[in-house]
Order: C-alpha cells, then sequence, then structure tokens
C-alpha cells in the first residue's frame, strides 16, 4: 500500500485537498459572510468537487512516472516504483480509473448545481495530461508552462464553480446595488498567481537537478537547452519578480503589519535563502534543499489563506476561541 501512497504522491494530494478547502473557507466564505451573503454549494458536492481534483492529480502523477522510468532511473533509481515494486499494466489501469472518476464526479457535480458546461473542461484535462507527459514535457519551457498552469488553476477552480451560481442567486441584490463578486475573484487570482509563479520555478530547480538524466535521454529541458547558469539566472530573475510583484500588491493593498512580517518571514527570507542556493549548487544532491525551500515558500502561500481570513473577518476568530 506505501507503494502506491508514494506513486500518486499522497502528500501531494493532502495539499491540493487543503488549497481548495482553504480557498472555500478562508477567502470565500469570510468575504460571503460580511455582505451577508451564502455558500451556494453544499459541502457534500464541494467534497466531491475536491475529489475530483485529486483523482486527476493522482492519474497525473500516475501517468508521468509511467513514461519518465528511464530518465528517473538514471537520476533517481530509488524512486522508481513502476515496472519494479508496481506492475506497469496495474498502474495504468489505475491512470485510467482515476480518470474516470475525476471526470464522472466533475460532471456531476456540475450537473447538480446547475452549470453542466463546466463539466466539459474535464474531458480535455486528461488528454492536457496524457500529451504532458509523452509529448510536452520533453520539449523547451512548454512543459513546464502546463504543470504551472494547472497548478494554478486548483484554487481558480473553487471560484468558477461557485461565483456563477452566486451571482444567479443573487443577481436582483448585485444590480440593485451595483456589487460583484470580482474581489473574490482578486484573491483567489492571487494565490493562483503565486502558484504559477512558484510551480514554474520548482519545474526549473528539478530540470536542473536532473539535467544529467534528460540530457541523456534527448530532453528539451531549460538547463540542457540554455545550460545551468542560465537557468539559474532564470531563476533568480523569477524569483526577483515575484517578491516584487507581491510586495507591490502587499504595499497597495495589504499593508497592515501581520502581512508585512508574513512577508517578510514566510516568503521574502526563503526566498533570498533559495537565490543563494541556487547560485552555490553545483552537484545534481546540491539542488536537494533548493527544492525543500521552494516546497516551503509553497506551504507558506497556502497558508497565508488563515492571515486573510482574519483580516477580512476578525470576527470569525473571536467567536471561534471564545468557545474554548
Amino acid at each position: 500500500m506505501i507503494n502506491y501512497l508514494r506513486l500518486v504522491r499522497i502528500h501531494n494530494l493532502l495539499i491540493i485537498a487543503l488549497v481548495q478547502y482553504l480557498m472555500r473557507w478562508s477567502i470565500i466564505y469570510p468575504i460571503l459572510r460580511i455582505n451577508g451573503f451564502e455558500l451556494q454549494i453544499s459541502n457534500f458536492y464541494f467534497f466531491l468537487l475536491v475529489l475530483s481534483t485529486i483523482f486527476f492529480a493522482a492519474a497525473g502523477y500516475i501517468i508521468n512516472d509511467y513514461f519518465d522510468r528511464k530518465t528517473d532511473t538514471f537520476n533517481h533509481p530509488e524512486k522508481v516504483l513502476i515496472g519494479r515494486k508496481i506492475n506497469r499494466r496495474v498502474a495504468m489501469i489505475l491512470h485510467m480509473l482515476f480518470n474516470f472518476f475525476a471526470i464522472v464526479l466533475g460532471f456531476f457535480v456540475a450537473y447538480k448545481i446547475g452549470m453542466y458546461k463546466l463539466g466539459f473542461v474535464y474531458l480535455f484535462i486528461p488528454g492536457i495530461l496524457w500529451f504532458y507527459s509523452t509529448v510536452f514535457k520533453r520539449q523547451f519551457l512548454i512543459g513546464n508552462f502546463i504543470v504551472a498552469f494547472l497548478v494554478a488553476m486548483i484554487p481558480m477552480l473553487v471560484a468558477f464553480y461557485e461565483i456563477p451560481i452566486l451571482n444567479l442567486v443573487y443577481r436582483r441584490t448585485l444590480l440593485q446595488y451595483n456589487a460583484n463578486f470580482n474581489n473574490i475573484l482578486l484573491w483567489i487570482a492571487g494565490f493562483s498567481f503565486i502558484a504559477f509563479m512558484l510551480t514554474l520555478i520548482f519545474e526549473i530547480i528539478k530540470d536542473m537537478q536532473d539535467f544529467e538524466g534528460d540530457a541523456e535521454y534527448g530532453r528539451n529541458s531549460i538547463p540542457t537547452v540554455l545550460g545551468i547558469i542560465n537557468s539559474k539566472i532564470i531563476v533568480t530573475t523569477l524569483s526577483i519578480i515575484t517578491c516584487s510583484i507581491v510586495a507591490t500588491v502587499m504595499i497597495r493593498h495589504l499593508s497592515d503589519p501581520i502581512t508585512i512580517w508574513y512577508y517578510l518571514v514566510f516568503f521574502l527570507l526563503p526566498f533570498i535563502f533559495l537565490i543563494i542556493r541556487i547560485i552555490m549548487s553545483k552537484t545534481q544532491n546540491d539542488y536537494n534543499l533548493s527544492v525543500i525551500l521552494i516546497k516551503i515558500i509553497m506551504v507558506s502561500g497556502v497558508f497565508y489563506s488563515i492571515v486573510a481570513n482574519y483580516l477580512i473577518n476578525p470576527d470569525f476568530f473571536k467567536i471561534f476561541f471564545d468557545k474554548f
């Protein structure tokens, strides 16, 4: 069982679920609550939506490992599962089953909430993940952007399902007061932007870590095409751009002490260490700490949603702690 959990990256699946639940309860819910609105998707249907996302992610991890066996054997032989500890046919069956369950759940939720057209989006995801693993991953830049885009869609998916229903239910109220739910979109878009940039940086670091194997099997990753030094420059530049944009948004719209300290301690400081580490890295093992650092930054970005919850609706926390 442990090998199957490793195959689907169970820790990543839990983070995906956490992200979507935090977007619902730490961003959408408090914004709606302070304006007298209510969530429209039931907890059960939202659970199915999250489960659908998890199934897609699990299927993606499996098919990626399936087609990466050769390079993974070269780069990380100790981590190869398919063909060694898990039968290749079993892995492919699991991939198809997870995709099937994801599509069915996605269509079911979309139909039950009256937004059945959203379900058709789920038909394209398996194809994107398949072509990513078989074609796009071997092409310059395209694979990195596809992964970053898909990760950025994880928080946005929550808004895509909830906001159209809110617009329908509260249409008269919105027209009467010339209001909208753009503030929800802006909050979640901010988290999606950070997810996109951090995933892009993460993917390039992983490509640098796997440089030897990718070069051996002719993959056109950024390091194999542009070289390690240029890849380090790209990672450093993307890191500076990300920190600068987040700082700009923070100064203009979120200049409260909690956000400032959170940004300095849990975002900027790890990024500084990351840049230093990237510059100093020479061997494959040297990039391990860089991978850990970018994961820490990712988790920090996710948990800022709890801070956002407090900023949006401080009374929620007062009520919560008064109970204890």
